[in-house]
């Protein structure tokens, strides 16, 4: 990505609360389905922005935390709030690319990324990220996916073209057995988690619309559409937490 765009996604959503939808309601019942909680000894955050659910991820499961992103900006504002939680020898930060993870195969019993897996696509997630879980242990993601057989063209174009593997519940959960998972469970996340990120995501909008950087408006531009595709046509996709078992 260009140098100029990152540092624009970064100063956008860096003071933001989430920078997807999200809530930490959906995090912890994502937790709540995976068996075994006790066993959970190492967590990798793939993506974790600036730490929505990295906290929580420490905090429920009392496991070491490897907290992983590409932007520095964020984990820079996720290292204050671990700090100020005395969190800072469970929670540990590394600035790298989701295709780059700089850990060795077989480290972690939970591999946990929320809205973040599509910047890579799902079937190579579940095929690359998978082969740093131990065996028996979990991969849970959150993905955008469609509630719907049919829908308005103009829709389906949109996503087509901004992220082609977007598909149906059913086929994602067949891909994931495919794949060599067991499927644990899958569920919608609730409007309150869109809510969470277009509300503060809106304002920001506000703050900055009509500047004279022509790189930052597009990128304004993006965000706005996408908004308006949201209000629009909301009820046919949704995200959804995909909760997976790597076998023993």
């Amino acid at each position: 990505m260009d140098q100029q765009l990152l540092k624009i996604i970064a100063d956008f959503y860096q003071d933001l609360p989430r920078q997807g939808p999200g809530s930490t309601r959906a995090t912890k019942w994502a937790l709540s389905r995976i068996m075994e909680m006790g066993a959970i000894k190492n967590v990798l955050d793939i993506g974790c922005g600036t730490g929505a659910q990295t906290l929580i991820l420490a905090q429920e499961t009392g496991a070491k935390v490897d907290a992983l992103d590409r932007v520095q900006d964020f984990l820079d504002v996720l290292k204050a709030k671990r700090d100020k939680l005395g969190l800072k020898d469970q929670v540990q930060l590394h600035h790298a690319q989701m295709d780059k993870l700089p850990f060795e195969p077989e480290s972690f019993d939970l591999i946990w990324s929320e809205g973040a897996i599509y910047n890579m696509g799902f079937t190579y997630g579940l095929k690359n990220w998978g082969k740093l879980l131990k065996p028996g242990g979990f991969l849970v993601v959150s993905e955008i996916s469609w509630t719907t057989e049919s829908r308005p063209q103009l829709l389906t174009d949109y996503w087509n073209n901004n992220y082609p593997e977007m598909d149906l519940v059913s086929a994602k959960v067949r891909l994931i057995e495919m794949m060599g998972y067991s499927t644990i469970g899958a569920f919608a996340l609730p409007e309150v988690g869109w809510r969470n990120y277009y509300e503060p995501v809106s304002q920001r909008l506000k703050d900055l619309d009509g500047t004279d950087n022509p790189v930052l408006q597009s990128f304004l531009d993006q965000i706005k559409t996408e908004l308006n595709i949201f209000k629009e046509y909301k009820q046919y996709y949704n995200y959804f937490f995909y909760i997976m078992r790597r076998p023993d």
